[in-house]
């Protein structure tokens, strides 16, 4: 038996209610910095049927919009909930960001920006994009500007996750075991030093 879910079993009308609700609900969250299934809970037990429109006390009390109601706040609250995974991805966008990556390179030696094949994860790591219209002889040139975010604050957070600024402990025990690798790993090493090591490790 395939699942359909609540909010997909309802009438295009009751739909509409639900989407309306929901849009109240996300205004709410964001002007109490809370979560949405918080926001719910709250407007659920403040609503008064008896000050509500007929329409809408009978919408309210359908099990199936309450079921969609509260099937559409749990996903839309789980897609924006920081989890470590989300945070540590963020983190590797920027931290293993390259230049590169938003360059196209010509045999002459010469390059320019290119966005066209650039990922919405690469793009993370870009904090500002500036364009200007040059104007000479041969025409209209536009030159486009790309800065991006510093990385050292997320490779010194992706070298903690890792392990890397602690001397003793099995990420770096494990470094320093390596045949080929006779580097070692002091305690005192800095998070930057941990994370360059870190780049040599995985670059062999």
């Amino acid at each position: 038996m395939m699942f359909v879910s609540a909010y997909n079993q309802l009438e295009p009308s009751e739909r509409d209610f639900v989407d309306g609700f929901i849009t109240y609900l996300e205004r709410e969250a964001e002007k109490r910095f809370e979560r949405l299934t918080v926001t719910l809970a709250r407007a659920a037990t403040n609503i008064r049927t008896d000050e509500l429109d007929d329409r809408t006390r009978f919408l309210f009390a359908k099990p199936l919009v309450a079921a969609a109601i509260r099937e559409r706040v749990e996903l839309l609250a789980s897609e924006r909930d920081l989890t470590a995974e989300r945070i540590i991805k963020e983190h590797a966008a920027l931290g293993l960001s390259n230049m590169d990556d938003f360059v196209e390179r010509y045999q002459d030696g010469s390059a320019s920006i290119n966005l066209n094949n650039v990922s919405r994860a690469q793009m993370a790591a870009v904090q500002q994009i500036e364009t200007e219209e040059i104007y000479g002889p041969s025409g209209t040139k536009r030159k486009i500007k790309l800065k991006l975010y510093n990385k050292q604050v997320s490779l010194d957070a992706l070298a903690k996750f890792n392990g890397l600024d602690k001397g003793d402990s099995p990420e770096a025990i494990a470094y320093r075991a390596l045949p080929a690798n006779s580097v070692e790993m002091p305690a005192n090493m800095t998070t930057e030093q941990a994370a360059e090591e870190y780049a040599k490790l995985i670059a062999d």
